[in-house]
């Protein structure tokens, strides 16, 4: 929610004057120390209704599984507040950024998949420039395991919507299990675990080691989403590069936005 609300048009501006929107994004019950967690993430769906779509979380996530983008994009011009006026503003251009669909797929075998990667991280530099079957996939909330696909995140804008879908998602009364998680034992002190996150997916790798103390850390690794997704030959890597009209700075802001490298990040021209 604060991703959306308050980071994008800060990267991006675009829609309401932002001050209308912090102030939506203030009454949000995520914020409320007088609730307790739980009564807080009751009342989230309620509030995403009210405050951000004009409707039920339900009917939007119906309408965003079944028609797409342009349905969403007719939502948008209707809704009055910050996260449509958003939208409304940039989709247009966010549709026509084409994006290569080439989704991470580890979680489809893990008991497979994973301990074949643990081998990879151990290697020296893997976590920063990894690759799976001599590809870049991308992760994120256009490739969750429990809900594959219907259409493939192939431009800019069913990115970013992937991104409003999963939250309504998680605001579910069944929200909890929405994103996939899970941990293997590899041998005796080796173990790999992993969680679907905002970003994509996220795996730790660690290996202990016996010591005078006790058993110690020998050796962890992390490979977060970003890894995947702003890889030197990933998919938005290519996105950008065939980037070419004079707007091509705002389209590469753009798309960074979609993929959501979680840091604030510049745009620069590269020179060859």
């Amino acid at each position: 929610a604060m991703r959306i609300v308050h980071d994008w048009p800060q990267q991006h501006p675009a829609g309401e004057p932002q001050p209308e929107a912090w102030a939506r994004l203030r009454s949000c019950p995520l914020w409320r120390p007088d609730l307790p967690p739980a009564e807080q993430l009751a009342e989230l769906e309620t509030w995403l209704a009210h405050k951000w779509l004009g409707e039920p979380s339900r009917d939007w996530l119906a309408r965003y599984a079944g028609e797409g983008a342009e349905a969403t994009q007719a939502w948008a011009h209707r809704t009055p507040g910050p996260v449509a006026a958003w939208l409304t503003a940039v989709l247009p251009r966010a549709l026509a950024l084409r994006t290569e669909a080439r989704p991470l797929t580890l979680l489809a075998d893990p008991a497979t998949t994973m301990p074949l990667l643990a081998q990879r991280m151990a290697a020296e530099g893997f976590c920063a420039r990894p690759d799976w079957g001599l590809d870049v996939p991308d992760t994120g909330p256009w490739t969750r395991h429990h809900a594959p696909p219907t259409a493939p995140a192939d431009n800019a804008a069913m990115r970013l919507l992937a991104r409003v879908a999963d939250l309504l998602q998680l605001a579910q009364p069944d929200g909890r299990h929405w994103l996939a998680h899970g941990a293997l034992a590899l041998g005796p002190g080796e173990g790999i675990a992993w969680t679907e996150m905002a970003r994509g997916l996220l795996v730790h790798w660690v290996r202990l080691a016996d010591s005078a103390d006790g058993p110690r850390v020998a050796d962890c690794r992390v490979l977060a989403p970003t890894e995947w997704n702003f890889h030197p030959r990933g998919v938005l890597a290519r996105a950008l590069a065939a980037l070419r009209d004079p707007d091509a700075e705002a389209d590469a802001r753009l798309l960074a936005i979609a993929f959501d490298p979680c840091v604030t990040f510049a745009v620069e021209e590269a020179h060859a």
